[in-house]
């Protein structure tokens, strides 16, 4: 991943000793934008987030209690209790709630990000995921392989730790997904 354009020249490019330098910050690493990248997946995050709320509100129901009934034996497949409100969705409906959030992440992951280069979150903050060796856009293939590597970058699974350690320690900055892709 680099800061735009890519590829830059050998020993141009931009970056700031913090990681959240752009391509004016001046001479240094343009792959070091750590700090970036780290917003680029929160914002990411937050819009597939988005989605399964609008989608659970699309098509689950909800009942006023005060009790909550949610994370017992009986409980609805997905429910949530807030206040004096429980929120549910159930068999194919809660399937539907969470193949909406786990499919944007794939879509913005997978497709945009091959069509374009980044995905939402990326494109807001001037981020592009390249071909390591020539700094071409990744495609669709290549991303396709980063974001099934989740499965690994993401461990333990609250926290994408392994990404964020391997991405910071690692040449280039490159999380495990980059790696296998080759960007």
């Amino acid at each position: 991943m680099s800061s735009l354009p890519p590829p830059p020249v050998a020993g141009l490019g931009g970056s700031s000793a913090s990681g959240f330098g752009g391509p004016s910050a001046g001479f240094g690493d343009p792959t070091a934008v750590m700090g970036r990248r780290i917003a680029a997946y929160v914002i990411d995050v937050l819009i597939c987030w988005a989605v399964f709320v609008v989608a659970f509100v699309a098509v689950g129901d909800s009942v006023a209690s005060g009790v909550d009934l949610c994370g017992f034996e009986g409980s609805p497949d997905l429910c949530i209790h807030t206040g004096d409100s429980i929120y549910f969705a159930e068999g194919g409906d809660a399937g539907v709630v969470t193949l909406s959030g786990i499919g944007a992440w794939f879509l913005f992951g997978i497709v945009v990000q091959g069509l374009t280069g980044g995905t939402p979150g990326k494109l807001l903050l001037g981020l592009r995921v390249v071909v390591r060796d020539t700094g071409a856009r990744a495609g669709i293939g290549r991303n396709a392989a980063r974001t099934v590597m989740w499965v690994v970058d993401a461990f333990p699974y609250f926290v994408p730790l392994v990404g964020l350690v391997v991405g910071a320690a690692s040449p280039g900055h490159r999380r495990v997904g980059d790696m296998v892709a080759g960007t």
